[in-house]
């Protein structure tokens, strides 16, 4: 028989100690062991786990991913015992986390095999200073304050805030706070590690420097790792297995190359899903009769030296301006939340009318704050504003609303109801619009955005993908002319991208006037005609998606953003073949391709 080891040796060097547990685990035990796993709410006879069974082994990388509301963030849940503990339900079948059901275990107890990171840092940080948050769940735990000092230490460095254990957390940025809250957890040094869309509100630079985080504990440290996210394409290349979800069930699971090539086409189109761009470039390359090999996971997997474009000279949709008359003139606006403390510097920024803008930059640079102007939320402390011919730093909020729908970042921050139905109702009811035509509109719109089966449900027991659309369909149903959405795919597959963006353009074309603020560059670079990137509080460019990504390193040196994968490989093919036209989607581009050599 062979002997157990201590799966502190694990450890030995790295970030994690793990010196409180010293449990003795047998070789090839699983790290986590779920058998039939079948759940449901409170209150609810819907499934939403059904029979799930699946073993992961110390030390693996899973990716999971499926449609939103398929039951992701339910299973993560049920590993550290808030389900059914906190949250309740009916549970049937088992969990073990490296020996322990987290149904016959306290939830306190558990935070010693599993710490998960949710999707906000801000709802999981809650303490002032950086040290205390660290700190504080191990404390809870009754580790030795020695103990806690070199835990804090070893964790400070690890997130990349050695040396800030004294500052305030709200001076952090969001990448920055991700990382606290990922330390934080890191702290009570648990043998498996979930992130639950980890970097769905963090810039380009914040999420790279959490991908790398994540990447750095599971492969230097051996951390059991779960990463639950949409967009997969920083994690394929590193990941072990990765398992699907749809419906409450695993329908996939397997190597991210052996997925992604046999089932790509099944996860876009049939599941909704977010595939990596150099995926999304193979299977429409296989449509088009041409078959790249291998099949590439990222960009520099595609040996563009052997593809042959044709050079039609087309342009694309997104780049044609059709008027130039403003329908928002900014002159010369500064303003501060601090007297002395500008965010806004001398911004100067006239929005032509029926166009869609987007607003990208670092977390902190001024975007939200910029668009907060325009509906009134804020008072420049200089310079004028004029929004479809009202004066903007003088008229009510209200008056401003008529002409201005605005989506916050949060969908939760502008829910005033009490179920899905009266929440798109309600501005319709405000306005003194008869009963039967706010039936007529508000039911168009929950079909619109795949809500209409939620009627009755509380706005904050949807997932975060039906939030974000409810919040969507509650300002659009007012028909506005200018329509504002801070970070409108935060959270969502796919497929509901694609709805919505498809809802966009309609009503683009009908002469809506759209401004995006966010920090996905394909969505950029695909439905976008102009671009500004804001740094600092000041606009630091202004032109086409084209202008801005054919410049790789300024974008990625003073910008600090994600060159879309079209443009990776737009701007290699054009060093070989200089003629090609912009192309702004990879299903346009792979249709240019003639040949391969």
């Amino acid at each position: 028989m062979k002997s157990a080891i201590n799966y502190s040796q694990r450890h030995s060097g790295g970030i994690m100690s793990n010196s409180k547990h010293m449990m003795q685990i047998q070789p090839n035990s699983p790290a986590i062991h779920i058998d039939n796993l079948t759940f449901s709410y409170p209150v609810s006879k819907a499934l939403v786990l059904k029979n799930i069974s699946q073993t992961i082994m110390p030390g693996e990388f899973i990716l999971l991913i499926g449609p939103s509301g398929c039951g992701k963030s339910t299973v993560s849940l049920c590993l550290n015992g808030i389900i059914p503990h906190n949250i309740g339900g009916n549970l049937e079948g088992r969990v073990e986390v490296f020996g322990w059901s987290p149904a016959d275990h306290e939830v306190y107890e558990m935070a010693t095999r599993v710490g998960i990171v949710f999707q906000d840092a801000d709802s999981q940080i809650c303490n002032i200073f950086i040290s205390d948050e660290i700190a504080f769940g191990a404390q809870n735990l009754l580790v030795p304050k020695g103990e806690i000092l070199k835990r804090m230490e070893n964790v400070l460095s690890a997130v990349g805030l050695k040396n800030m254990q004294d500052r305030p957390v709200f001076n952090l940025s969001g990448g920055q706070k991700q990382r606290l809250a990922i330390g934080s957890v890191l702290a009570m040094e648990p043998l498996v590690m979930v992130f639950d869309e980890p970097t769905a509100n963090l810039d380009p630079q914040g999420t790279l420097e959490v991908h790398n985080l994540i990447r750095q504990l599971n492969k230097e440290n051996k951390v059991t790792s779960i990463v639950i996210e949409h967009d997969i394409s920083h994690f394929v290349e590193v990941a072990d297995r990765i398992i699907v979800m749809s419906q409450g069930e695993i329908v996939l699971e397997g190597p991210p190359r052996e997925i992604l090539s046999k089932h790509s086409q099944f996860l876009r189109e049939e599941l909704g899903l977010w595939i990596p761009g150099a995926c999304v470039f193979a299977i429409e390359c296989k449509r088009m009769g041409y078959s790249l090999e291998p099949f590439p996971l990222v960009t520099d997997e595609i040996k563009v030296d052997d593809l042959e474009f044709t050079t039609n000279n087309t342009i694309p949709d997104n780049q044609v301006k059709i008027n130039q008359e403003p329908i928002i003139d900014i002159r010369n606006v500064s303003f501060s939340y601090i007297p002395g403390k500008e965010v806004l510097h001398d911004i100067s920024l006239k929005v032509e009318k029926n166009s869609i803008l987007a607003i990208v930059g670092q977390n902190g640079s001024g975007k939200t704050t910029l668009t907060s102007l325009l509906i009134g939320l804020q008072r420049p402390n200089s310079g004028s504003i004029d929004v479809a011919g009202i004066d903007a730093t003088k008229a009510s909020i209200h008056d401003l609303s008529r002409k201005v729908g605005y989506v916050f970042q949060y969908p939760e921050h502008q829910f005033v109801t009490d179920s899905v139905y009266d929440e798109v109702a309600f501005s319709l009811r405000g306005a003194g619009i008869r009963e039967s035509e706010v039936k007529q509109r508000v039911m168009e719109m929950l079909t619109r955005f795949q809500l209409a089966t939620f009627t009755e449900r509380h706005p904050f027991a949807l997932s975060r993908g039906q939030k974000r659309r409810l919040s969507v369909a509650s300002m659009l149903v007012l028909r506005p002319e200018i329509f504002i959405l801070d970070e409108p795919t935060t959270g969502q597959d796919w497929r509901n991208v694609v709805n919505l963006m498809d809802i966009l353009k309609g009503l683009y074309e009908e002469g809506l006037t759209i401004i995006l603020v966010t920090h996905s560059m394909d969505l950029v670079a695909e439905y976008t005609g102009r671009v500004i990137v804001m740094k600092e509080g000041k606009l630091a460019f202004d032109g086409t998606p084209s202008q801005l990504f054919s410049a790789e390193e300024r974008v990625a040196k003073n910008y600090e953003l994600e060159i879309p994968t079209i443009y990776q490989l737009t701007n290699r093919i054009r060093k070989q073949q200089p003629n090609l036209p912009v192309i702004n989607n990879l299903p346009e581009l792979a249709s240019h391709l003639e040949k391969i050599k």
